[in-house]
């Protein structure tokens, strides 16, 4: 290995003699080998050989650099199994003995001798205190022509041609040369790939994507004039982690993507109302929006997926938020339906869309939701959440949510906010209420929800609290039998229950102070009016005056409260 080792020798007092005495017979003082030793010291020319001196060897190439200065080059190698680091180094004449000029340091040696390699070395000798062209140099033919060997071997552009082209320790693409698993290249389109097989050779990774991965790959792909037919991204296209897509679509089209596992970020820049998918050969892909934003879009080395992603809590407007920030209240629905033909105990609950939360107020939209569960069953999803069913009861109906398992149930429950969930189960919202009548029948009477509005459905058989005879105040007449406890408004069916002799008035109020209901008569039978009352509590007041009235009073329905 070639070793290049700057320093500044002393001249010898017995060279300084040696070349005078040559000089005075007219010849020059010739230069011919190099010795290598490991002692360490501060020469000062009075030095005749080295102190521990390790090698000899004859110089094999040089000469005068000019008048004043010569370059010598040497091969040397320590002996077997006395590798050494060199602390001093001397020149020696061609007569063996006569030491030119050395040079040695206290410094930590950087010169280091192997007993198995052979080191080449090259000194710049200042002679500016001898003569000018005083000394010249004496080449060994044979170490020589090793010498021009190794320099030529480093001096190369390719030393080793049945190697791989490299630069900055990066590989050209060569399709000649078969690549390892793993191997990092230039490939033929000038971008970085890696190889994603053994025994890889002539596979061009502009072209072969089951081969060669991209790498490193800068800037974007636009994939412009789109139409109507599909596009297969070459690898140069798909190497690059940005892609534009822009055209006018006149019918719906697919970018085909390599089966990698990468990202993308895909910018769709086309107009007319097409949809534009991407997706693998054989995957079912992703349908890009077409609003010329970012969508970040995975490869996962068989289709192509979007992911959600996970992001922190917005403290901006600017700032993506969390769902639970979003303000999508517990039980928000679109299209609820509740009903029951009150002859079994079976409910039926839909809606287009549902918001459930969990306990940590995370949302989750349901959509779709088609349930049918039962009462009087045992405790678990779709029947009660705890304890025995009890008759005559109000029961609070809620749609919960398993999003390990994507499952959705029913649960009935006498909690109108937090029922005790099935163990999976994480989110619920309340839907409507149920009232179980005898262990027979579980329904008081069938009914129809929509929404929040619910309402009883036999026409002439409504649950009736009745009053007669004649009231000079308001009366409390408690509802707590025909609407829960969350009910908003109730709706009223008010009528003459008897056929009064004389003029008479009854009056329903939902706070014994504001008449909401008047119906009057002046002598007949039937009266009959209906209205929705606000519930200021569980009671409601009415009076009737005149003679003989007997005034009826029934439940239509009522207004869930949100």
């Amino acid at each position: 290995m070639p070793t290049s080792a700057p320093f500044q020798p002393t001249i010898t007092l017995a060279g300084l003699t040696a070349i005078f005495n040559a000089q005075s017979t007219g010849v020059e003082f010739a230069l011919s080998h190099i010795a290598f030793g490991t002692g360490q010291y501060t020469p000062d020319g009075s030095e005749t050989a080295l102190q521990v001196e390790k090698v000899r060897v004859p110089i094999a190439g040089g000469g005068r650099i000019s008048s004043t200065q010569i370059q010598v080059y040497a091969v040397a190698m320590a002996a077997l199994g006395h590798p050494f680091f060199v602390g001093e180094v001397g020149f020696f004449g061609d007569d063996g003995a006569t030491l030119l000029a050395v040079y040695s340091s206290t410094a930590t040696p950087s010169l280091f001798l192997s007993d198995t390699v052979s080191t080449s070395v090259s000194y710049a000798l200042g002679l500016a205190a001898l003569p000018a062209n005083s000394v010249t140099v004496t080449i060994d033919p044979s170490a020589s022509a090793a010498l021009l060997l190794i320099g030529n071997h480093v001096a190369a552009a390719d030393p080793h041609p049945q190697y791989v082209e490299k630069v900055n320790g990066v590989a050209f693409y060569d399709p000649t040369l078969t690549f390892n698993l793993n191997a990092e290249i230039i490939g033929d389109d000038g971008l970085c790939y890696q190889s994603i097989q053994a025994n890889n050779i002539g596979h061009a990774p502009s072209s072969s994507p089951t081969w060669w991965v991209p790498l490193y790959n800068y800037g974007d792909t636009p994939v412009t004039g789109l139409t109507n037919a599909n596009v297969t991204l070459t690898s140069t296209q798909a190497a690059r982690a940005h892609i534009t897509l822009s055209g006018t679509l006149t019918a719906a089209l697919n970018i085909v993507f390599p089966s990698w596992v990468k990202d993308w970020t895909v910018v769709n820049n086309t107009t007319g109302a097409f949809a534009l998918t991407c997706k693998t050969a054989a995957g079912t892909g992703v349908v890009i929006p077409q609003n010329g934003s970012p969508t970040k879009i995975r490869g996962d080395g068989t289709n192509i997926t979007q992911l959600p992603e996970n992001v922190a809590a917005a403290s901006s407007s600017q700032h993506p938020a969390q769902l639970n920030q979003v303000a999508a209240v517990r039980g928000a629905f679109a299209n609820l339906k509740l009903s029951a033909t009150g002859s079994g105990a079976t409910v039926n609950i839909s809606a287009d869309q549902l918001v459930l939360r969990d306990a940590n107020n995370v949302p989750y939209l349901l959509n779709g939701v088609a349930l049918t569960p039962s009462t009087g069953g045992a405790v678990g999803a779709n029947s009660l959440d705890a304890g025995a069913w009890a008759f005559s009861t109000w029961y609070a109906a809620h749609v919960i949510y398993n999003p390990t398992t994507q499952t959705t149930a029913a649960l009935f429950s006498l909690s109108a906010t937090a029922p005790t969930l099935p163990i999976g189960y994480t989110a619920w919202a309340r839907v409507g209420w149920i009232r179980t009548l005898s262990a027979t029948n579980f329904w008081a009477l069938a009914f129809t929800q929509k929404g929040r509005t619910f309402r009883y459905q036999t026409v002439g058989g409504y649950p009736v609290m009745l009053a007669s005879g004649s009231a000079t105040s308001y009366t409390a007449l408690a509802v707590g039998a025909f609407v829960p406890t969350t009910a908003a408004k109730i709706r009223v069916y008010v009528f003459s229950n008897s056929n009064p002799a004389a003029n008479w008035v009854g009056i329903v109020s939902p706070d014994a102070i504001n008449p909401e209901v008047n119906i009057s008569g002046n002598g007949s039978f039937n009266w009959v009016t209906s209205s929705d009352l606000l519930l200021a509590g569980t009671n409601i007041y009415y009076t009737c005056s005149g003679t003989s009235p007997a005034l009826g009073i029934g439940c239509v329905g009522w207004e869930d409260n949100l």
